[in-house]
């Protein structure tokens, strides 16, 4: 008499992941194959608009049909070349007490951008912080990325950023996440490349005309960004120090100072030279940037301090929030 089989959920379990892994193998070949199809299309419309421009001139009617053919082709061949490098992704597994973020972060061709940082903010505003304790992670050569942050026990609000490796923004998402563990999070980021600030819309101009902002960035002079810097603004007298107050660098060594015009009528009246000075961090020892600066209601300042090399220490290993600040701009090749 034949004795009845049971059937455990990890084997359920187990056939139904290795049904997922042939699926997803049968469908990067069917892909590949595709693939292969449509470049061998290309290469023969190609050969043919070369052989009809020469014959009846590129503004050809059938010579503008073909060119049109050719360009839809190319176009389907980077979706394939696309969908193709995602079947190959491997989906990430999240564990009770972990939050997993990845995506792609590709230009505006859709071509993967590598060594490029993702970080995680408190806020879309230009000052909002970096959440340190969910880390950070780097593009890899296909423009891939996967943040892993573990021990997640409570929701956090979070909006993604993209650095390039001086630290600068490049894109900033407007939508937020929320951290959870136990969850993954996909993203598929498109961006320009070029560098810009992550700010909200700008004030009514009522409220412009009454502040004057100062908008900076830390680097030292072989280019370097130097973040965890203590940054103030006073005249020569430090009879307005005080008042002015003090800020820190940010992640990529950004500093704001925003002062309403109501608040300072004795200094603009005074028009005192205004100097930035940074300390803290690596430096050796304070180190005021020589340009003055003038109190501006409505203005905007945007101001580089360059530290000369000599003021930062050199003599001793990097602290680990400098390990940090260098691996999060994803130096190393």
């Amino acid at each position: 008499m034949a004795q009845d089989k049971k059937i455990t959920l990890d084997d359920v379990s187990r056939g139904i992941d290795k049904g997922l892994i042939t699926i997803d193998q049968q469908r990067v070949s069917g892909l590949e194959r595709l693939q292969t199809v449509r470049n061998a299309k290309a290469t023969s419309l190609g050969r043919e608009q070369a052989r009809l421009a020469a014959k009846y001139g590129a503004d050809h009617p059938r010579v503008l049909a073909l060119t049109a053919k050719v360009e839809l082709n190319r176009g389907l061949v980077n979706d394939l070349v696309i969908e193709t490098v995602k079947a190959k992704t491997e989906i990430p597994i999240a564990d009770e007490g972990t939050w997993v973020l990845h995506g792609f972060v590709r230009d505006l061709n859709r071509i993967g951008l590598p060594k490029l940082t993702i970080a995680l903010f408190d806020g879309r505003e230009h000052e909002a912080n970096w959440v340190r304790e969910l880390g950070y992670a780097c593009t890899n050569s296909l423009g891939y990325f996967k943040l892993t942050a573990r021990k997640v026990d409570v929701e956090r609000r979070v909006f993604l950023r993209v650095l390039n490796n001086q630290g600068q923004t490049i894109y900033c998402d407007s939508d937020p996440l929320t951290a959870r563990g136990g969850q993954v999070d996909y993203r598929e980021i498109i961006t320009s490349g070029e560098a810009r600030e992550c700010s909200p819309p700008p004030p009514p101009a009522s409220v412009t005309a009454v502040q004057w902002t100062v908008l900076g960035h830390v680097i030292d002079a072989t280019g370097l960004v130097l973040a965890d810097l203590t940054v103030s603004l006073s005249d020569k007298d430090q009879a307005f120090a005080a008042r002015l107050g003090k800020t820190q660098t940010d992640l990529g060594s950004n500093f704001t100072f925003v002062y309403s015009a109501d608040a300072f009528k004795d200094l603009i009246a005074k028009n005192p030279d205004l100097f930035l000075t940074v300390s803290g961090g690596t430096l050796k020892q304070p180190f005021t940037h020589p340009t003055a600066l003038h109190f501006g209601p409505g203005k905007t300042d945007k101001v580089t301090v360059t530290v000369p090399t000599e003021s930062t220490d050199q003599n001793h290993g990097p602290s680990a929030d400098r390990l940090a600040t260098a691996a999060v701009f994803c130096l190393v090749v």
